[in-house]
């Protein structure tokens, strides 16, 4: 009996036969894993989907740029432009979508237009490497699916991204500079964001130019029931108001 359970009846093979024998069963064996494996990745990716129906968590790093906080200006290791008013960014945006998800979020562009958020253009020799999405007024954040408020002189950054290949040579650090001067010229002294507790090349970019982490936040999602665990406090669903609690500290 060949391992697997399989048992050929008849003649026995011959010696020329074997190797096709066993090939055949291979391919049966084979065939039957393969089957096995793609049942089972179904059904994990089904039980995970329903479990996102009823539970979901992320949790990041809250991050704060104080009014008056100089870090001193950072150069580049290459050259790069900064703009604030390019229109090709959400364009440009909408097309790499498919290689990057989160870039072009619907409800998060909508949100963009409506409260007149700045998108700061990263440059190099004409071609985009890299953005900052600043929100002012009113802000979508994806990780809760759903609009913050952004209290009146601040301003928060929901996403900022540099191309793989030019990381580490203080791209972002250096737009960061130009951006928090751009803020203090239209009368905007204090600059928040968050960054995901994994993302550990963004948290040194962000310490380098100055940021403070002044608390951490976990969304949790039971339902449709929503909570904001953070270092001070747990909040009920109050996502609308967070900026507002955290300003405090």
């Amino acid at each position: 009996m060949p391992s697997g359970g399989y048992t050929i009846k008849g003649s026995p093979p011959s010696e020329a036969d074997t190797g096709s024998g066993v090939v055949q069963l291979n391919g049966a064996l084979a065939r039957r894993r393969r089957g096995d494996g793609n049942r089972r990745f179904l059904s994990a990716g089904l039980l995970r989907k329903a479990g996102s129906v009823f539970f979901a968590t992320n949790s990041a790093w809250w991050y704060r740029l104080r009014e008056g906080c100089e870090p001193g200006r950072i150069v580049p290791s290459l050259n790069v432009d900064v703009e604030f008013n390019n229109r090709d960014i959400v364009r440009w945006l909408a097309a790499n979508h498919n290689r990057y998800r989160w870039f072009y979020i619907a409800r998060e562009i909508e949100s963009a237009r409506k409260n007149n958020h700045i998108f700061v253009t990263i440059t190099k020799a004409g071609s985009i490497v890299g953005y900052i999405k600043v929100g002012l007024n009113n802000v979508y954040i994806l990780d809760f699916n759903e609009d913050m408020a952004v209290p009146d002189g601040k301003a928060f950054i929901y996403d900022s991204f540099v191309k793989e290949e030019l990381r580490g040579r203080n791209i972002m650090p250096y737009a960061l500079g130009l951006l928090r001067a751009h803020l203090r010229k239209n009368g905007i002294g204090e600059l928040f964001c968050h960054i995901p507790e994994w993302n550990v090349s963004s948290i040194r970019s962000y310490e380098k130019s100055g940021f403070e982490r002044i608390a951490r936040v976990r969304f949790l999602r039971l339902f449709r029931r929503k909570f904001l665990l953070t270092d001070f406090s747990i909040l009920p669903c109050r996502v609308e108001s967070l900026l507002y609690e955290l300003q405090r500290l």
